[in-house]
């Protein structure tokens, strides 16, 4: 470990496989110019994640877990219920949803899809686990399958920001329900945060605010 390195957490330091996630780089900074979220597939030191604003050149330690399942970092996070500022790579955000996004004269400061603690934490004992609108707390890889190959997407036009929301089967006339949203920012840095798990009744999806895009 070089000199002045953080210790591993269990997360970064997990070998369990995360197989949406992609083998980095030598770990030395690429000559050239890269953009927010970007920048993890390269600024390595011992698995810690560092990423760069590209306006300020700011770097900033973001823990980012890519050997990992998304199962496996629900079940880390659900242990402790502590939002620490976790981050795992679900994927890529689907060429559907870049056109689309890009159409509207906008474009994707990175194609990466990233999931929190905090989405996983507040699901937890949250009000709706009696109506079955929650993710049952051992399906979460079905999340990734979802942000990776959904089988509908849609924008969300009834909110503020662009939204968009990506579907599958989950259960007899329900849908796991994923939504992305492009382009979020935090601290300075800029990325696609799946920011939202539900499930919900497949006739909801026919409402009018749910434009269809695949």
């Amino acid at each position: 470990m070089k000199p002045g390195a953080p210790s591993l957490s269990p997360l970064e330091s997990s070998s369990l496989h995360n197989p949406y996630s992609r083998p980095f780089t030598d770990g030395q900074p690429p000559s050239g110019s890269y953009t927010s979220a970007r920048m993890c597939r390269h600024y390595t030191l011992d698995n810690q994640i560092t990423m760069e604003n590209r306006n300020s050149g700011k770097r900033t330690g973001f823990h980012i877990g890519r050997h990992i399942t998304i199962q496996k970092f629900a079940d880390m996070v659900r242990a402790d219920s502590i939002p620490r500022g976790r981050i795992i790579y679900a994927g890529e955000i689907q060429a559907e949803i870049q056109r689309d996004y890009e159409s509207k004269g906008l474009k994707l400061e990175s194609t990466e899809v990233l999931i929190d603690d905090a989405t996983i934490i507040k699901y937890i004992d949250h009000p709706k686990v009696a109506k079955g609108a929650v993710i049952d707390k051992d399906r979460y890889d079905e999340v990734a399958q979802v942000i990776n190959n959904p089988t509908h997407i849609y924008e969300d036009t009834n909110q503020k920001d662009i939204i968009y929301v990506g579907t599958q089967k989950y259960a007899t006339g329900k849908i796991l329900k994923v939504v992305i949203h492009p382009n979020f920012k935090r601290k300075g840095l800029t990325y696609n945060l799946a920011k939202s798990i539900g499930i919900v009744y497949e006739r909801e999806m026919k409402h009018p605010q749910y434009r269809q895009i695949k």
